[in-house]
């Protein structure tokens, strides 16, 4: 959504067509999110706020909560509006979100390829062919400038908005050591620990 540096929308900074020509009124939509986890209440937090801004915006928001399970399954069988869920890469490449948020090779539902891509039904050949060129790049200086690249113009071109980063934070007493928190959740490492 269009609006000033906190968020806020106004008549002014509404999108061209919301409140004038065919979509005078706006439009409804739906918005699944949730899980047990303890930042399924902050995303709702998120989630409100989002709502709220797109009201001013025209746009009635339907905040539709879940477990994962529930909300997962619809997201996986493409019968969304908007998901708000969390990602972290599977692995320590800037491959592992490539490939997942703009690899789609085949939009059909008889895909094998089910990537997040695809779950939003979003297509872009030119862009496909890049995460492969990059993929095979073997200068680490020319591979990072073709991911830097397909990162602007996946934010300017894809269905697909990133709103955080997740920050992970660890607090231990200063006479341990030895704690690992890695890119990932499965790289966080334990075997190290002390208590000096």
């Amino acid at each position: 959504m269009h609006g000033s540096v906190d968020g806020s929308i106004t008549a002014s900074s509404r999108p061209a067509g919301i409140g004038s020509g065919g979509a005078a009124t706006g439009f409804a939509s739906t918005a699944g999110g949730g899980g047990s986890d303890a930042g399924a209440s902050a995303g709702f937090e998120v989630a409100q706020a989002l709502q709220a801004n797109f009201a001013a915006g025209g746009v009635k928001l339907e905040l539709i909560p879940g477990d994962g399970k529930q909300v997962l399954t619809k997201y996986r069988a493409r019968h969304h509006d908007i998901f708000l869920g969390d990602w972290e890469p599977d692995y320590p490449d800037p491959h592992s979100n490539a490939e997942g948020f703009i690899v789609n090779p085949d939009n059909s539902d008889k895909s094998t390829m089910r990537t997040p891509a695809w779950r939003n039904g979003w297509l872009d050949p030119a862009l496909n062919k890049e995460v492969d060129a990059a993929l095979l790049e073997r200068d680490d200086k020319k591979r990072a400038e073709l991911y830097e690249n397909m990162q602007r113009e996946f934010q300017a071109r894809a269905p697909l908005i990133m709103l955080f980063e997740r920050v992970e934070v660890a607090a231990h007493r200063a006479n341990v050591g030895g704690f690992f928190i890695g890119v990932t959740s499965q790289s966080d490492k334990y075997g190290g620990i002390v208590k000096k």
